[in-house]
């Protein structure tokens, strides 16, 4: 008991000089630089974010008020043969409780990208540091002949919808939705009805990225994604469904598939993580430059005798 009682009070005042003197808890990283750019093959609507990291001086990285993207960096990007420079602009920030500017961002509605394609980003920054990146767009994503044609399907209980594609190993993330048009006066107003992949005690579910290349919708959940379009409404026949739904698939490229596996939460909400992951591949700095290709599924329709004791009027669009 005394040999210990001895060696507490020799390694106390070792232990509180430590402290005092050499323990940074925000170690001594200067700023830093993070380029966030997802390209996609569904629009040609193309962004880019540029941002600093910084340093609060304390624990609560709220404390900070200073916008941190940034403006006036060039963004080029290079794609087939082509070399696209994102123009510097900035949009509204909805959300001014913490920061008060516009929300600077870089941008280009000059191309969308292709399948299997090589990409390159290089962004020159005010004070001459670069930050570069490159990737290459998912393959060509293909529907197989066993996808359902109608709906109901085969079975009457459910629709499966079943794809491939040349790159093995990627995330997809499929979108399944009903077009429907409501009378608002003397016009018809277009609108679309997101179907979840099903519902859990009366809440939808949707669909998240996943490696399996296929889907399944019950009749169930497809009559009950139906009734919410009118839901509270009575006059229902001013609703008229689409007979033709819009299935999309799109087909993430390695890198965004790394980032969304190395970042995705944990399937238990109660797991509570105190290293979180984190996936970064631009050099000289940090962020993620990735991309999307979609595909769409167009040979599948309802059948109107699944439409019309719901009380519907129905259009089909060829």
């Amino acid at each position: 008991m005394k040999n210990w009682k001895h060696f507490i009070i020799i390694i106390a005042p070792v232990l509180f000089y430590s402290c005092e003197e050499n323990f940074n808890p925000f170690g001594e990283s200067g700023e830093q630089y993070v380029l966030n750019c997802i390209l996609r093959g569904d629009t040609t609507l193309q962004l880019a974010t540029v941002a600093r990291t910084y340093n609060t001086g304390g624990f609560n990285p709220f404390d900070n008020v200073q916008d941190p993207y940034l403006s006036g960096a060039e963004v080029r990007v290079w794609y087939k043969d082509s070399v696209f420079l994102l123009k510097d602009t900035s949009i509204v920030r909805n959300d001014t409780s913490r920061y008060k500017s516009p929300i600077n961002i870089y941008t280009s509605s000059r191309f969308s990208i292709g399948f299997n394609e090589p990409l390159e980003i290089e962004v020159l920054l005010p004070n001459g540091r670069r930050l570069k990146s490159s990737t290459r767009s998912a393959g060509r994503t293909t529907y197989q002949s066993t996808s359902s044609t109608t709906i109901p399907g085969s079975s009457a209980n459910f629709i499966t919808i079943e794809w491939t594609s040349s790159s093995p190993g990627i995330y997809y993330f499929p979108e399944f939705s009903i077009v429907y048009y409501k009378k608002e006066g003397s016009q018809l107003t277009r609108y679309i009805k997101k179907v979840p992949s099903h519902y859990e005690s009366g809440t939808p579910v949707y669909f998240k990225p996943m490696q399996q290349a296929s889907i399944r919708i019950s009749a169930e959940t497809l009559l009950t994604a139906l009734n919410e379009i009118s839901e509270g409404d009575d006059e229902k026949s001013n609703y008229t469904i689409d007979l033709r739904p819009i299935i999309k698939i799109a087909a993430f490229d390695e890198a965004l598939s790394r980032y969304y596996s190395t970042t995705s939460k944990s399937a238990d909400p109660l797991t509570v993580t105190v290293d979180e992951n984190d996936y970064s591949n631009i050099d000289g700095g940090f962020g993620i430059f990735a991309s999307f290709t979609s595909a769409r599924y167009t040979n599948i329709k309802f059948f109107s005798s699944f439409i019309t004791p719901l009380g519907y009027n129905v259009l089909e669009l060829d």
